[in-house]
């Protein structure tokens, strides 16, 4: 953003798969000062309120849609936040997570 620092930045990246499905591919930090912010929960649920009719889920480490898909431990963290709001759900089997 313009006057920001060059480490001062979050990025939020979705793709869409198909006419139904969003999956969030990035979400990184470039400075530690963004941490605790509730950031990628928000920017989850306004994907949500955008696109609404649409399924968005979390990348996988096991099931991959996207080539170089994984998932981070700290992304894990924040869709078991959501989780534990009852605001998403895990699928053991494919290793990602739903926004409900």
């Amino acid at each position: 953003m313009e006057g920001d620092k060059e480490d001062e930045w979050f990025d939020f990246k979705i793709a869409f798969l198909d006419n139904d499905l969003i999956k969030v591919t990035d979400m990184f930090i470039g400075k530690d000062k963004h941490r605790k912010k509730g950031i990628p929960e928000a920017l989850i649920l306004e994907t949500k309120r955008l696109y609404g009719q649409k399924k968005i889920i979390s990348s996988s480490n096991i099931h991959k849609l996207i080539t170089n898909e994984w998932r981070r431990s700290e992304a894990t963290k924040v869709w078991e936040r959501l989780v534990s709001k009852s605001l998403a759900k895990y699928n053991q089997s494919l290793d990602t997570f739903e926004l409900l």
